[in-house]
């Protein structure tokens, strides 16, 4: 048998090929859950209060609607600089839902201005299921 016979000088990447995919596609999946975590990664500290209310109605679905202390927003998986961003938003690309439930979930030492505005922009859309969250003291 000679090394260089025509019938076995054929390489069969076949294999190489699938396993070079399922490499990639796994290496993709893992990037994309990494950054999407890693995408608002910024602390919001929750103002607390003694008189808690639970809401135990677990059917509920919430949008959850995040304001940090410098004044940005995150809504729908995007960042806004401002309030003034996320309203030409909510009026021009995406309405808000006047039957869905939303949460607003504000850091603490925000100037409470930025959350009335927010309270504004939900009652300019005949949105009346609206809850602020608030943690505890215990």
């Amino acid at each position: 048998m000679n090394l260089f016979d025509e019938e076995s000088s054929e390489l069969n990447i076949t294999p190489l090929v699938d396993v070079f995919l399922i490499l990639m596609s796994i290496f993709v999946m893992f990037s994309i859950l990494y950054f999407h975590n890693q995408t608002f990664k910024e602390k919001i500290e929750i103002p607390s209060s003694k008189s808690e209310i639970k809401v135990n109605n677990k059917k509920k679905k919430y949008i959850y609607l995040y304001i940090y202390k410098d004044g940005s927003i995150i809504f729908d998986k995007k960042k806004f600089k401002n309030l003034k961003n996320f309203k030409k938003y909510v009026n021009k690309v995406r309405p808000l839902k006047t039957n869905s439930n939303y949460s607003i979930i504000a850091d603490k030492n925000i100037i409470y201005n930025n959350v009335i505005e927010m309270l504004d922009i939900f009652k300019e859309n005949n949105i009346i299921n609206v809850s602020l969250e608030l943690k505890s003291k215990r």
